[in-house]
């Protein structure tokens, strides 16, 4: 649903948990179609001297599931870590609006608990300045 070269994009804050829990044999999970969202700020606006900034901040709950067995008793499982997301971004028009130049940068900081998780990124920052310069640290 998003491009390749997309740093960003809205509908993975609260999507569908990564994991998935160990089963044994005889074991059932309800996996969580999303995954709950405990805040969002968002502030955008425009400096007198032309500047647009943007950012969003954003944090998400530990998910779990019910895990049942067969002989109807149940535990829970954890299917996504808490969750911290931030990007922030700004902007500005110059030459009459003819150019653009600007950047934005992304983080992302996860908690995992569990081995099911452990191949989650923990951290990772990643910088864009309108494609003359990329790059990208990622952190486990």
């Amino acid at each position: 649903p998003w491009s390749q070269d997309n740093l960003f994009y809205s509908r993975r804050i609260g999507r569908r948990p990564h994991g998935y829990p160990d089963l044994s044999d005889g074991e059932y999970a309800d996996v969580p179609e999303n995954t709950k969202i405990l805040g969002t700020v968002k502030l955008t606006g425009k400096t007198q001297n032309g500047w647009s900034i943007g950012i969003i901040k954003s944090v998400t709950n530990n998910e779990y599931t019910e895990i049942d067995y067969d002989g109807g008793e149940r535990r829970k499982g954890i299917v996504e870590p808490l969750s911290i997301f931030f990007i922030g971004r700004v902007q500005k028009d110059i030459n009459k609006g003819n150019t653009i130049i600007g950047g934005m940068f992304t983080t992302t900081h996860r908690k995992p608990e569990g081995d099911n998780l452990n191949y989650l990124t923990n951290k990772s920052f990643i910088k864009n300045c309108k494609k003359e310069c990329l790059g990208f640290l990622v952190k486990n």
